[in-house]
């Protein structure tokens, strides 16, 4: 399991299974919004987390989650019970992988198929399945044995595979293993042949920093995944480490939203459990298997999340700039140009607030703006000028999901929120 010291090593790779004949073309891609509780779920390891209660599965699906995190053969029983499903790590699959990282031992082409194999037919019937965890954040040498393992699920399955990436910050020469980040992300695309991306930046640092380098992180990976049309699902810190701070309510708006204005198809929270070990805190569910009150912000914050859902999956994003005094000096941040949607952004004082402008199209065409207040400690009340004056503007309602007029109280965001609205400007 990654670290939030080593936050680039997050083990999140969705394999999906399911028994089928060798002519199947391959796996399609998730058609529904995931909202993931990240943890590598396994009750003989206490150290990533507390998990003796097979009700976890319940108090988890009551947070709003729609996918558990990884987990272990023996808690499919309970998992489908509760109506969740999530990544199942296949003993005998991580076993193989393990013993390559740590003795070498290679894992030869038919041994990949007879485990995959196995694993397939024990396992891709049952519904609390949703696919297989491969590896985590794996570095570009990898990427050769990752699409051997991928190509064999896809003889025997209609479900995806995953993987997830490194961030920018991860280091070039040790742990990307390929001359940029661009070039890592090409590759594994052109290697792999992913139906998605997944990747993790944990930014919230002590001290109420933020770390370095998080627009140019998204700038770089959803432009390369638009690129190849491919949906990105990534990864929030929710949970405190090391030098990491205790995400609030605000952090997690300001990661969720931010993601939602470059056209994310879902979102994984890193962690859910608490892990046991070191100064980990404050994850949903603390060492003990109770709620902390972040259980509740990432509750709320969820079910707008499933409100939003239906359109979130509907739109494409175009592209996203900023507004604002200092825009942050990184890769791809940019303001509104001569084609921008979005003219001006004025707040209720007539300063100009921070705010992440995110262009989106639905399937018909229709034209979509998510704002995000960038500002993590004031509200604004933002008051839009578009290029050309739209004949409607309407926000999609936070609580409803029915389009409402913005105006009034409606224009007022809180600190790290966003906002989708539908522009209608012929």
């Amino acid at each position: 399991m990654k670290t939030l010291n080593s936050l680039a090593t997050l083990p999140l790779l969705l394999v999906s299974l399911m028994l089928a004949d060798p002519t199947m073309t391959r796996a399609v891609e998730p058609k529904e919004f995931s909202i993931v509780a990240w943890n590598m779920i396994d009750p003989e390891n206490p150290a990533l987390g507390y998990f003796k209660d097979p009700n976890q599965f319940e108090i988890m699906k009551d947070c709003g989650f729609n996918v558990a995190g990884m987990l272990t053969p023996s808690l499919l029983c309970s998992a489908e019970k509760a109506g969740m499903k999530g990544w199942l790590m296949d003993p005998e699959l991580h076993s193989a992988l393990d013993r390559l990282a740590t003795e070498k031992v290679p894992l030869t082409d038919q041994r990949i198929e007879e485990i995959v194999e196995k694993m397939v037919k024990e396992h891709d019937n049952n519904p609390a399945v949703y696919g297989y965890y491969v590896k985590d954040e794996p570095g570009a040498s990898l990427f050769p044995l990752i699409a051997k393992i991928g190509a064999a699920i896809e003889k025997r399955s209609k479900k995806p595979w995953y993987v997830n990436l490194l961030p920018t910050y991860a280091s070039a020469v040790s742990q990307l293993g390929a001359e940029s980040y661009d070039a890592y992300v090409r590759e594994f695309i052109k290697i792999c042949k992913p139906k998605y991306l997944a990747y993790d930046h944990y930014a919230l640092m002590e001290g109420g920093k933020m770390r370095a380098g998080y627009w140019e992180n998204m700038n770089r990976l959803y432009s390369i995944a638009k690129e190849y049309n491919l949906p990105v699902i990534p990864v929030i810190q929710s949970v405190a480490s090391s030098i990491y701070r205790e995400p609030t309510e605000t952090d997690l708006l300001f990661q969720v939203f931010t993601h939602l204005a470059y056209g994310a198809k879902g979102i994984q929270y890193f962690t859910y459990f608490t892990p046991r070990l070191g100064n980990y805190r404050n994850a949903p569910i603390d060492q003990f298997g109770s709620k902390n009150p972040i259980w509740y912000d990432v509750q709320k914050i969820n079910r707008r999340l499933e409100i939003l859902a239906p359109k979130l999956m509907d739109l494409e994003w175009v592209r996203s700039y900023h507004f604002g005094n200092a825009l942050p000096m990184e890769y791809g941040v940019v303001g509104a140009d001569g084609t921008a949607l979005v003219k001006d952004v004025k707040n209720h004082d007539g300063t100009t607030p921070n705010v992440l402008i995110g262009e989106l199209k639905d399937s018909s065409g229709a034209d979509y703006v998510m704002v995000v207040n960038k500002d993590l400690t004031n509200s604004i009340n933002a008051s839009l000028t578009f290029r050309t004056t739209p004949k409607s503007m309407h926000e999609f309602g936070r609580w409803s999901g029915k389009l409402e007029p913005w105006t009034g109280e409606n224009a007022w965001l809180a600190p790290g929120e966003g906002v989708l609205m539908k522009v209608v400007i012929k």
